[in-house]
């Protein structure tokens, strides 16, 4: 990969809600970070939309599980039903985790994403298309250029 400036120790492929914990726990580590992403900006549809104490723990680990849980509702449980309406599991999630937090929770994701991405600020690259073609190429907000492999198409 040729980097804009200066070199990255780290790529990542994809900014969801995996790609930004993992930028921001590379980049408190002292990593270099860049991340390439498709979409110009946050990706508008739901993932993640489960999230157990644990994943709070790792989030706090980068300031930000009080957005995240600020912006969520605890699980209180959860029926498992067959086709006809029998309840074949029914799990108990109304107590508390290991970790001090809730067992579980629930959220829509993209209401999660500024408290996660305001964790993890890396060098963001979405990218760059020529003729409807998506290239082996990425452009920073500023308009610097990163290649994939071989020459950036102009």
């Amino acid at each position: 990969m040729k980097a804009p400036t200066g070199g990255f120790d780290v790529g990542i492929v994809g900014y969801g809600p995996v790609g930004q914990l993992t930028a921001a726990l590379l980049g408190r580590a002292g990593h270099r970070v860049v991340v390439f992403e498709h979409w110009p900006s946050l990706f508008p549809y739901p993932k993640a939309g489960h999230l157990d104490d644990e994943v709070i723990r790792i989030l706090q680990s980068v300031g930000a599980a009080g957005g995240v849980v600020a912006g969520s509702w605890p699980m209180t449980g959860c029926d498992l039903l067959h086709r006809e309406g029998k309840v074949l599991v029914a799990l108990d999630w109304n107590v508390g985790g290991r970790s001090g937090w809730h067992s579980d929770y629930s959220a829509y994701q993209p209401n999660l994403e500024p408290s996660s991405t305001a964790s993890s600020r890396p060098n963001r690259l979405s990218p760059s298309t020529r003729a409807g073609r998506r290239s082996r190429s990425a452009r920073t907000a500023s308009g610097q250029r990163s290649t994939l492999g071989g020459k950036a198409r102009r």
